[in-house]
């Protein structure tokens, strides 16, 4: 089938359709790092809203954690005002920080990362933020 693929496609394209899901595949047969909590905030646009408090908090008291961000490819820490103590990545790196983090804490759902091929693993702590009405119970 892949040869299907390369051959109606040609390879670059091939790559861009399953590249995403081959990296998210290799990663995840790495150790969960237990001490790993990765944050987002609107699909990598900044530092704040929920994800900021939880992090801000763990700064606070002084944890031994490793406190990941996730930015967009046109952010740096800099404009986005991430604070020392907190590892930021993005583009492909961003795979590997969630295949190998215990907790995933964002404040809209990763629809876009799970549609390239992440998956939440076993023992993965998953808390999307994302209250609006449609969410309260009435």
């Amino acid at each position: 089938m892949m040869a299907e693929q390369t051959e109606k496609f040609g390879w670059s394209e091939w790559y861009q359709l399953n590249g995403k899901r081959l990296f998210c595949w290799y990663y995840r047969r790495k150790p969960i790092q237990k001490k790993k909590i990765v944050f987002s905030q609107f699909g990598g646009r900044g530092y704040g809203c929920n994800p900021r408090a939880i992090c801000d908090e763990f700064l606070r008291r002084g944890d031994d954690y490793d406190l990941v961000w996730i930015l967009s490819k046109n952010l740096t820490r800099k404009k986005s005002g991430v604070p020392n103590g907190v590892r930021t990545v993005s583009g492909k790196k961003v795979y590997y920080e969630l295949e190998t983090a215990k907790v995933w804490i964002n404040n809209i759902h990763f629809n876009v990362l799970l549609n390239e091929g992440v998956k939440k693993r076993k023992g993965t702590i998953w808390f999307p933020f994302s209250f609006n009405r449609s969410h309260i119970s009435r």
